[in-house]
């Protein structure tokens, strides 16, 4: 990665986006660290001084953009919509693309850089035939991430720079602790930003009624099989996600009912998807 220029890095506080820095310094990059301040708590606050701090000891610019209301309007209205219709939220995915690549490319352009970058593990690459740009996961495929980059727009990729793409996590970690960031042994962080533990009582205070109800799930032909509580993550559930042969499953949320059925008997003619990102 040899490049000039200035970028505008994302910056969490953690190791990735750190040695990031250290890297795109390396590869002749004029690097400013970027954190936004999408909540108003303790642990953004936290954050940003991580991050301020990794960014004095490597010499480089550090901004810090108020973005909490764009994060509330973008991500955290429709978790609990979604959740409330029944339906199973990423969050994460959508603030990529419609929260933080957003505002890091506010923040740079008004800088004046020309790219972006994140400390993502996963890799951008640009087809020869069609010219478009693709995520493509990283080498190290335990810390792959590049779903979690999959809905963002030729625009946003076309200035993406992912340092780490070919690097493992044990890599980053040598490197941090060689160049004696402040961050090179802090934990990793996999929960949601921004609830605590049990979403349910975050849900109910934001006027979902119907969280902790008990919701029937039944096998398509008759017969009850059992209740599960709350929302149902379809994707989490490994129980189903390993049966063969495959299930399929239809949500009657008026009746809070979870209807299971073998996939090879649903003889469905359509399937009905919506927010896909062709890249």
């Amino acid at each position: 990665m040899n490049a000039s220029g200035r970028i505008a890095l994302g910056m969490s506080g953690g190791v990735d986006s750190a040695v990031s820095a250290a890297l795109l310094m390396r590869a002749g990059y004029e690097v400013v660290g970027v954190t936004c301040r999408f909540r108003d708590n303790a642990a953004t606050e936290r954050a940003a001084a991580d991050a301020a701090a990794v960014c004095s000891q490597l010499g480089i610019r550090h901004e810090t953009p108020e973005c909490v209301g764009e994060f509330e309007r973008c991500v955290v209205e429709p978790f609990v919509s979604s959740y409330a219709a029944g339906l199973t939220p990423s969050p994460c995915v959508g603030c990529n693309a419609r929260c933080k690549m957003p505002a890091l490319v506010r923040v740079a352009d008004e800088l004046g850089c020309d790219r972006i970058a994140t400390g993502h593990y996963a890799r951008i690459a640009r087809l020869s035939d069609s010219g478009r740009f693709v995520v493509k996961r990283a080498l190290d495929a335990r810390k792959d991430q590049s779903y979690m980059l999959s809905l963002l727009s030729q625009e946003q990729l076309a200035r993406l720079v992912l340092p780490l793409g070919a690097m493992t996590k044990a890599e980053v970690r040598v490197i941090a602790a060689d160049l004696g960031l402040v961050v090179a042994e802090k934990a990793e962080s996999q929960d949601n930003c921004f609830i605590e533990g049990d979403y349910r009582p975050f849900l109910r205070a934001r006027g979902v009624a119907r969280c902790d109800e008990k919701r029937k799930r039944t096998r398509a032909g008759g017969g009850r099989c059992g209740k599960l509580a709350g929302s149902f993550p379809i994707h989490n559930v490994s129980s189903f996600r390993r049966r063969r042969p495959p299930v399929c499953f239809a949500l009657i949320k008026q009746q809070f009912l979870l209807f299971v059925k073998c996939l090879l008997n649903c003889r469905a003619r359509y399937c009905r998807m919506r927010q896909i990102r062709y890249t």
